[in-house]
């Protein structure tokens, strides 16, 4: 399907940056740019003339020992003289040139770093302003992008969202899988532990984690209702009367729910509910 054109309307969203400006700042600071970028480059020609002026005062070394050595050659003399007298011109050129940027003071070399800082700092801030620009337009093509999908057939936004909520599912499983490893080595009792895992999950899929909780309440009551995992059948024991009777009740907190639990009991209900009953879930998640 085409795509309208993008309209102003379409982006007033994106048009707020959230600095509160647009992209007036860009060209505001364009001149202040520029001379910091000015202000790197004459430090760096200065640097590589001090490269160059060490250079020139290594050769002028060589050269008066070449001189020196050869002061009685006159077949060398003749031979390379109009070279030795071209580079001990070029040398004093370059030491002249280095004499005018030595005297310049160490404040100078001290405001160039501080106006290199201050150029850094900008064009990190302008980069973090750029970013959010592009995010925003990209944010209102999204949502442009997700105006035309309702648009489209019914059938194929119905396919996207049954795959989220089994890609939910999925991720639910993959974290249960992770606390299940990290049960076989923490120092946390079981009670305190499931506890920990249903905040998580409360936190990450809030949803999901009211579905775990629910299927655990039921879990615990039916175990509390006699012949269950904790409990005897047959002969009535008061005692484990009296605790089915409190295990009936509806627990006040989420730590009360977990006192009457194991982490068996978390990954047992998390393979009846996510995995053996999955359209339930699915359904329920709607």
């Amino acid at each position: 399907m085409a795509r309208a054109p993008l309209t102003t309307t379409d982006l007033s969203d994106s048009s707020k940056l959230r600095d509160g400006k647009g992209l007036s700042n860009f060209s505001s600071d364009s001149k202040h740019i520029l001379a910091q970028a000015d202000a790197i480059a004459r430090m760096t020609i200065e640097l590589n003339l001090r490269a160059v002026a060490a250079q020139a005062d290594r050769l002028e070394r060589e050269l008066k020992a070449l001189v020196e050595c050869t002061a009685r050659d006159r077949a060398f003399r003749d031979k390379h003289e109009q070279r030795l007298e071209d580079m001990w011109r070029e040398m004093l050129a370059v030491k002249q040139r280095m004499g005018e940027f030595q005297a310049r003071s160490a404040a100078d070399v001290e405001r160039c770093r501080a106006q290199t800082a201050r150029a850094m700092d900008l064009l990190r801030g302008e980069a973090g302003r750029l970013r959010a620009l592009v995010d925003d337009v990209g944010g209102a093509l999204d949502r442009l992008s997700a105006g035309d999908s309702s648009q489209g057939e019914e059938a194929g936004g119905d396919r996207e969202a049954d795959e989220a909520l089994k890609r939910r599912v999925r991720e639910t499983l993959s974290s249960t899988r992770r606390w299940n490893r990290d049960h076989k080595t923490t120092s946390l009792g079981d009670p305190a532990f499931v506890a920990r895992y249903l905040k998580q999950q409360s936190k990450r899929d809030p949803r999901m984690a009211v579905l775990i909780q629910r299927a655990l309440q039921k879990r615990i009551a039916r175990r509390g209702g006699g012949g269950g995992a904790d409990g005897n059948s047959g002969n009535g024991n008061s005692s484990n009367a009296g605790n089915s009777s409190r295990r009936k009740a509806r627990p006040q907190s989420l730590e009360q729910l977990c006192e009457d639990l194991v982490w068996k009991d978390v990954i047992e209900t998390v393979e009846e509910v996510l995995v053996r009953a999955e359209a339930g879930v699915l359904r329920a998640l709607r």
